[in-house]
């Protein structure tokens, strides 16, 4: 997941639409796959969580196994306001 980063994987972009989005770090209109700028800082998603369990015969989909109660999540799901967030080394 991590090879192909884009504006949309930092904590400083506010998606506008599908495509595209503003950049927080330099107020600006951004695509949401463009290339990260300088100020990238990745946003957390369930796929980088140690505790997330993929699913073989379905790609992107998922088990929680962090959360107390497992559930399905999917791989590009945002994950920063999870309390069982743990990134994968």
């Amino acid at each position: 997941m991590d090879s192909a980063l884009g504006h949309r994987d930092c904590r400083n972009y506010a998606p506008v639409d599908a495509a595209k989005g503003l950049c927080r770090a330099s107020s600006g209109m951004t695509p949401a796959d463009g290339k990260p700028c300088e100020r990238f800082s990745r946003l957390p998603r369930c796929g980088w969580c140690a505790g997330f369990r993929a699913e073989p015969a379905k790609p992107g989909l998922g088990v929680c196994a962090s959360s107390a109660h497992q559930f399905f999540a999917y791989a590009d799901m945002a994950a920063k306001t999870c309390a069982d967030f743990k990134a994968r080394v």
